[in-house]
């Protein structure tokens, strides 16, 4: 029996920012990919470049130079490098890591989950090699298996075949689901409170850090002179501090980072989030074909 025809090499079933990035260098390496998208960023004018979204990302500068690399271009402004690091604990320990004794031009790049994740679909766009399929119909509910590779089912009908599926949907995964890989999710009991302050000094693109007894607070540096807090800590805590108006939140920010950057006010409109921590740890089971 002669092989089965492929509509394409590759899969890729989630486009969050490891499914577009891993769709992307596959398109660009010349492999044939389908990515499969219900929810796809939204590309929409910056209307005031003083605001910015709260879920903000460090990239380590392989992962971001590798990003360059594969042409997908975040606006300057909308980035900031981090060329320094300064972490405390307690009994007044202190340790500080410069990227020019490495030697490297920086530690790491703070950017927007989305603003990165809209210029990695840009770039999927224009990748002759990439089809994307983005309506919420097109995720997918079934699959099959065989020894030269997988055939698979969309809610709205439409079948492909390729050599490889891969599963980028995140912590709910049905890709994972169906392939058997059981995952368990262990809760830190911390949740993350994040939110982006102006901060009255210059922060001469260093990111600090300290281990309290409520926690961990986290200054992420952005363009400017502004911050992206995350402060880990417990569920109550994290309430209060969501409970706070503007000026007590930035004050009690302020104190909590021992006023490095002096004061802060909350960008306005004032918004901040929280987002509980986990980890997950996943197992091979018996996947059902």
């Amino acid at each position: 029996m002669g092989s089965l025809r492929f509509d394409y090499d590759i899969i890729v079933h989630g486009g969050g920012l490891a499914g577009s990035s891993l769709a992307l260098a596959l398109g660009r390496a010349g492999w044939r990919v389908l990515s499969i998208e219900p929810n796809p960023p939204t590309p929409e004018p910056i209307q005031d470049p003083d605001q910015w979204q709260t879920r903000i990302y460090a990239f380590a500068p392989r992962p971001w130079g590798w990003l360059a690399g594969l042409q997908v271009f975040v606006p300057e402004q909308r980035f900031q490098p981090v060329t320094r690091m300064v972490v405390k604990g307690d009994a007044a320990g202190r340790i500080v890591f410069a990227a020019d004794e490495v030697p490297l031009p920086y530690l790491a790049v703070i950017a927007e989950a989305e603003t990165v994740r809209t210029a990695l679909w840009t770039a999927l766009h224009a990748c002759a090699t990439v089809d994307c399929v983005t309506e919420a119909a097109a995720s997918l509910r079934a699959c099959a298996v065989d020894w030269e590779g997988v055939t698979v089912e969309a809610h709205d009908g439409r079948n492909w075949r390729a050599r490889l599926l891969v599963g980028a949907e995140g912590r709910r995964s049905w890709v994972r689901h169906v392939a058997g890989i059981r995952a368990e999710i262990h809760p830190y009991h911390h949740h993350a409170v994040v939110a982006n302050f102006e901060t009255e000094k210059g922060h001469d693109q260093t990111a600090f850090q300290w281990f309290r007894e409520d926690g961990v607070l986290a200054y992420l540096p952005l363009p400017g002179n502004r911050v992206s807090i995350v402060w880990s800590t417990s569920p109550s805590h994290a309430e209060a501090l969501l409970a706070m108006d503007a000026a007590t939140l930035a004050s009690t920010v302020a104190e909590a980072g021992e006023r490095v950057l002096g004061r802060l006010s909350l960008r306005t409109p004032p918004k901040r989030f929280r987002y509980p921590c986990y980890g997950v740890s996943a197992s091979w089971g018996n996947a059902p074909w």
